[in-house]
């Protein structure tokens, strides 16, 4: 199965804790495009892009999927996800 999105929540943190981000920079055919956010709550909220074949050989080369890795607090996910996540979505 494919998909066009993937959010993670958790893993996201400041310093040596943040291996959502750590996990991003060293898949193949990702590219990080920001890891921290000048806000609170939400501060080590990582976006991504990642190329299609990522997922699937059997995907056109060249598509994009993002990837947002959310903060674990509940109250920080549910702020990035509401500015972040959804108007993206729709």
């Amino acid at each position: 199965k494919t998909c066009d999105v993937v959010v993670t929540t958790g893993g996201a943190s400041v310093g040596r804790a943040d291996f959502a981000k750590k996990a991003l920079e060293g898949a193949k055919r990702s590219v990080v495009r920001f890891g921290r956010l000048h806000m609170k709550p939400g501060k080590p909220t990582t976006f991504a892009t990642l190329d299609s074949r990522s997922f699937s050989q059997d995907d056109v080369a060249g598509e994009k999927r993002w990837a947002f890795a959310l903060p674990g607090n509940p109250v920080s996910a549910l702020t990035t996800a509401s500015l972040l996540v959804v108007p993206c979505l729709k």
